[in-house]
């Protein structure tokens, strides 16, 4: 249940104090529900968010202000009364791995559904809905030993003993000998009244409602499937007059704070007040995310960030740092303007808040109910990292220049947004989006990358060497631009090409390796693996030296030469190979003269 702040002086028969449970209650479930007894339930189980229209207490009918209407409409009589979750005057502490949100098992829809529909603000579930009376979410098993407190400013004094219930206390799961506790203190804390404890399984139900459950201990919550197999608890309200926790008109000038502290199992949807009876300070609370998608604040809660509470005048009159799960709470706020304003951590931009906006601030209006959900939404820029990119003569290659650019808060890069920094003399520039995707540079080549982050450079032909160096940035799903990196490319003046066959391929049946692979007996299967060639040689450690012949006339006078026969012609000084032109009609020494791969 939401255990909400710490007010529920409840009476239980401990200290010779009567407890009177709230008898009725009528939700808005499915437009409209009434609840039944322990004896006799009312056979329909709600199983999603549902307020609380009105109750019945001692005998009379009281609304809550949230739905009048409806509650005439079904000729329901009753006394008009208005009632507010008490605000949530700090965080409820780290969750522990048995502590639960809960939710209707239809919420977001049924079972387990994607996307998750809850998050970590525990603090959430206890003042949600109009006027923070949705009885169909809560925290169950609140943070044993937890203890709220609220400023009071003051206490109605006709409201003692008037007979109207002062405070609501709701307990929707599974509960028994355990003791929550209730108290007023003085500004020095001493208590004032009595401290009251209750447990609620002595306290009749009135009816049965059907939740799920995710863990609250970790981000973001996950589904428990084993705890939502067995999805009915059981509802309880108590409800109670100032008198009953012994206040009177003597000591109510007394009262400055209520504390509350938790068992450990208690469930709670919200306590709350009758606005006629107490005057309080309200709490402005919200969550700082690290959000990877922008737009509406979301993700998971961002710790330690710096927050502060500012009035109209620009006054800081407040400041806090944000929880294990993102969660701020200003407490104990007074009516007025405010402003509540962030300190971006370095490294970070604010992405969305929930004035809708990018702006570190959020104005506020502090009235008669708690403020809540001022959140922010903030993220890293993606990294963007430099690439090399080597070719050959004559040839393009393509390459993913996205695949090694991070997010750094585990979202993602789109490769989509990639925008190329043309150079100053490139033309044939192509848009997209408003991104540059390609252009060429007369005597190097063309660079073009498409939506899936594939980069490709067609280098110009006879080009070799360095290309310019091209920068780019890129986008992450919040929209935010990383740095530019570099896309460096190297063409080499030389190249590698397959032999050029038709018809079967034949085995290269010569080689001479120094790699100790070489022969049909080796799994290598080498120089055979090679083929079309008369000869192979390898070696990652040796050099290959051809024979070298001081002039032309000795080469051309080497007897019987064989077709493929390589020497060095240091008079032409040009590596020759003794072929054919014309498919073996005549035969001569030939010099390799193009840094070329010959078709």
């Amino acid at each position: 249940m939401k255990k909400l702040l710490t007010l529920w002086f409840l009476i239980i028969g401990i200290l010779g104090f009567s407890q009177f449970p709230i008898s009725k209650i009528y939700t808005d479930f499915n437009g409209y529900w009434i609840s039944g007894t322990a004896a006799s339930p009312n056979p329909v189980k709600p199983n999603n968010s549902h307020l609380l229209l009105g109750f019945t207490w001692k005998g009379n009918t009281y609304s809550t202000g949230v739905n009048d209407a409806s509650l005439v409409s079904q000729g329901i009589s009753f006394q008009t009364q208005e009632y507010t979750s008490f605000p949530v005057a700090s965080s409820v502490g780290n969750a522990g791995s048995n502590t639960f949100i809960g939710v209707g098992s239809n919420y977001g829809g049924a079972g387990n559904v994607m996307p998750i529909p809850v998050e970590n603000n525990l603090l959430k579930y206890l003042t949600d809905g109009t006027s923070g009376l949705d009885l169909g979410t809560g925290i169950f098993n609140f943070p044993q030993s937890s203890k709220i407190s609220y400023d009071i400013t003051s206490i109605n004094p006709t409201s003692i003993g008037d007979g109207i219930p002062d405070l609501i206390i709701t307990q929707i799961g599974d509960i028994s000998n355990v003791l929550d506790n209730y108290y007023f203190v003085d500004a020095t804390n001493n208590i004032v009244g009595s401290q009251y404890a209750v447990d609620f399984g002595s306290v009749p139900d009135l009816g049965n409602a059907d939740w799920k459950f995710y863990n609250a201990n970790v981000s973001s919550p996950t589904y428990n499937a084993s705890v939502s197999s067995s999805p009915t608890r059981k509802l309880r309200l108590l409800a109670f007059d100032w008198s009953e926790l012994g206040l009177n008109i003597s000591n109510i000038s007394q009262v400055k704070r209520l504390v509350q502290v938790f068992s450990g199992q208690s469930d709670m949807a919200f306590t709350a007040y009758n606005k006629s009876s107490i005057i309080l300070k309200m709490s402005v609370s919200g969550t700082v995310y690290n959000d990877n998608n922008a737009g509406v604040p979301n993700g998971i809660g961002y710790s330690g960030a710096s927050v502060v509470l500012k009035d109209s005048s620009g006054t800081t009159v407040a400041s806090t740092s944000t929880d294990s799960n993102g969660i701020y709470v200003f407490p104990n706020v007074s009516a007025g303007i405010y402003t509540v304003q962030l300190s971006i951590p370095t490294g970070f931009v604010v992405v969305g808040n929930s004035d809708g906006n990018t702006a570190n601030t959020l104005s506020v209006s502090v009235a008669g109910t708690p403020v809540i959900n001022k959140n922010f939404g903030i993220n890293q820029p993606p990294i963007a990292t430099n690439d090399n990119v080597v070719t050959t003569f004559n040839t393009s290659v393509s390459v993913n220049i996205s695949t090694n650019d991070i997010d750094p808060n585990s979202g993602s890069v789109v490769p989509r947004t990639i925008n190329l920094v043309a150079p100053s003399n490139a033309g044939n520039v192509i848009y997209d989006n408003g991104n540059i995707k390609g252009f060429t540079v007369v005597g190097e080549g063309t660079w073009f990358v498409d939506n899936s982050g594939t980069f490709t450079f067609t280098p110009a032909t006879g080009f070799s060497g360095i290309a310019t160096t091209v920068k780019y940035t890129i986008k992450d799903v919040a929209g935010l631009t990383s740095n530019l990196a570099n896309i460096s490319i190297r063409v080499e003046d030389f190249c590698y090409k397959p032999s050029a066959t038709i018809g079967i391929r034949l085995n290269t049946n010569h080689g001479i390796s120094s790699l100790g692979r070489a022969g049909s007996d080796n799994a290598d299967s080498w120089p055979m693996v090679r083929k079309g060639a008369w000869t192979a040689l390898e070696s990652k450690t040796k050099g290959f030296v051809v024979n070298r012949i001081l002039t032309t006339s000795n080469v051309n006078a080497i007897p019987n030469p064989i077709d493929g026969m390589l020497v060095y012609d240091e008079e032409a000084d040009c590596l020759k190979i003794y072929t054919t032109n014309d498919n073996g009609g005549t035969f001569s020494w030939k010099c390799f003269t193009k840094q070329t791969c010959p078709n």
